[in-house]
């Protein structure tokens, strides 16, 4: 076999043991994250064939791969999945359930309760899970950036700034027979708080008020509100990120439930 035929056999080969080994990697994932959470249905087949790829998104400068899977729309309230692949191909699954799974996604001033649904998970819990798992929560920023991709690119949320208080303190009714139905006038207040205590973590520290983090992202499609909060922000971190950062997610829900219009 002529020299250049090698070449290219050898490289084939190469690249059909990656994409195997991503496949591998992927189904894996999936796989651990239906048994451990009982509100994803188990398909019997690969789980890559039931839980579909909706969006992928490479961040090219660090060789990290995230992608949108969900069940299909023909079940009532299908589920989705953020799978997040490292530069070696590893994976990791995190559940992305609908606000119908309220505490997974501990809202901030929120007070419905919905034992029916409870999760043992949250997804801050989750996240940080992966990101260590992944080697993704770094001295170089990665977490960021890869922050960033997650909420902008792949699940295609808004960045909120302080300009849009009287746009997001608008009630939004919105129908759930899963949770409790609402009264306008908590959901009104509520929507209050969550702009009070966005617009203050828009600024890290007090000391720091001329710096404004654009780190909150509206999900209109899920009717939440996702913030990035570095909790040991200093000028220091800002100016040179040499440390890792230690963050929270707040989530907050946005609509307000009602089961039918009153007259």
């Amino acid at each position: 076999m002529p020299k250049c035929l090698q070449i290219a056999y050898i490289s084939f080969l190469f690249f059909a043991f990656i994409g195997c080994k991503q496949k591998d990697e992927t189904e894996n994932a999936l796989s651990i994250l239906v048994k451990k959470y009982p509100e994803f249905q188990t398909w019997k087949g690969k789980q890559t064939d039931y839980y579909k790829l909706i969006r992928s998104v490479t961040i090219g400068e660090k060789g990290i791969e995230l992608q949108l899977r969900s069940a299909p729309d023909t079940i009532t309230d299908p589920q989705s999945i953020i799978l997040v692949i490292n530069p070696n191909r590893k994976a990791y699954a995190i559940p992305f359930f609908s606000n119908t799974y309220y505490g997974y996604w501990n809202f901030e001033f929120d007070n419905i309760t919905s034992s029916k649904k409870s999760v043992a998970g949250t997804f801050q819990n989750e996240l940080n899970n992966c990101f260590e798992a992944l080697s993704i929560n770094d001295t170089l920023g990665t977490a960021e950036i890869v922050f960033n991709e997650l909420f902008l690119s792949l699940l295609q949320c808004e960045i909120l700034r302080e300009e849009d208080s009287i746009r997001f303190q608008r009630v939004l009714l919105s129908y759930n027979n899963n949770l409790p139905e609402e009264n306008t006038d908590s959901c009104s207040m509520r929507l209050k708080k969550n702009w009070g205590s966005i617009v203050n973590n828009f600024h890290p520290k007090k000391e720091f008020m001329f710096i404004a983090m654009n780190n909150a992202f509206w999900d209109k499609s899920n009717g939440r509100i996702y913030q990035f909060v570095i909790k040991n922000f200093d000028l220091a971190f800002y100016n040179k990120p040499h440390q890792k950062p230690q963050f929270d997610i707040k989530n907050y829900r946005q609509d307000c439930i009602q089961y039918h219009m009153k007259l």
